[in-house]
């Protein structure tokens, strides 16, 4: 959410170069288009400020969160517009729940990468309906989401979910982060890349998949605490049938340490260790 004037962390540009394909949340409506919902924060961007993201080397976003809706269902549509005007790919949101909870396939060289988007974050403020522009949540969308993620194993060598889930502010994550993740990867994720809190998670690997609960905030305007500055990307390295052999955190600002040391405690869950950073 890099507002109407701030500059991108120092370094970030550099960062993102390293990728062949990079996506991120983007966690606001973009345009003029719309009216301001009754909600404590509400966050537009006007479409000039593309070009900047763009110039990150950010090829597509994810719309599931709860402020892609912050300017209703016309501000999300012209969201859509915005982006597909300046060429970025986008998921997670769409002009119906079809196209909410659909991949956006990118093309790596010989492979096929599938990007879902999802959101847990205030379910009701815009889900997409049959005929309605939303966002794509859980639990309203699982089946929807469900056939998704059979169509995208179908389609791609490789399946990555980004699901916007938490609590704000806190590096404990929740139970019901741990649930989804790992009905996600039952069902077809190969990786699971969350957003929510504002703030860096633990990160772990379920049944051969690595789970990364929040990187953190990329690029967001405004006067946030040290935890909250931390800039936060995850790298995948794939081989050639798409499977992933490298996986690698890096950070930007605060410190690259772990969010509490050796082991985080999950709520509900007492504590869980730290796994390695790479996957054998």
């Amino acid at each position: 959410m890099p507002g109407e004037d701030s500059v991108p962390p120092k370094g970030l540009k550099d960062l993102l170069a390293k990728a062949d394909v990079a996506v991120a949340n983007l966690e606001a409506s973009v345009g003029r288009e719309g009216q301001a919902t009754r909600k404590r924060y509400v966050f537009q961007i006007p479409t000039s400020r593309l070009p900047a993201l763009r110039a990150m080397g950010i090829h597509a976003f994810s719309l599931a969160n709860n402020h892609a809706g912050d300017f209703g269902a016309e501000g999300l549509e012209g969201t859509l517009r915005a982006l597909d005007t300046a060429g970025f790919g986008h998921f997670g949101g769409g002009v119906d729940v079809q196209s909410a909870v659909s991949a956006w396939y990118a093309r790596v060289k010989d492979l096929t990468i599938a990007f879902v988007g999802l959101s847990l974050v205030d379910p009701e403020r815009l889900p997409a309906g049959a005929q309605k522009a939303g966002v794509a949540v859980l639990p309203k969308h699982h089946q929807e989401i469900l056939e998704s993620l059979a169509n995208a194993r179908k389609k791609a060598q490789c399946v990555i979910v980004l699901p916007h889930w938490g609590e704000e502010g806190t590096t404990v994550i929740t139970e019901e982060q741990r649930q989804w993740a790992h009905w996600l990867i039952e069902h077809g994720a190969d990786a699971v890349v969350g957003s929510g809190p504002h703030v860096v998670q633990m990160h772990e690997t379920i049944d051969g998949a690595p789970v990364l609960y929040s990187m953190g905030n990329l690029w967001f305007q405004g006067e946030w605490p040290k935890e909250s500055r931390k800039t936060g990307m995850f790298f995948l390295g794939l081989d050639g049938d798409g499977r992933i052999v490298q996986t690698k955190r890096e950070f930007l600002g605060a410190s690259s340490e772990e969010p509490s040391g050796p082991e985080v405690a999950i709520r509900g869950k007492g504590k869980l260790p730290i796994l390695d950073k790479t996957r054998p």
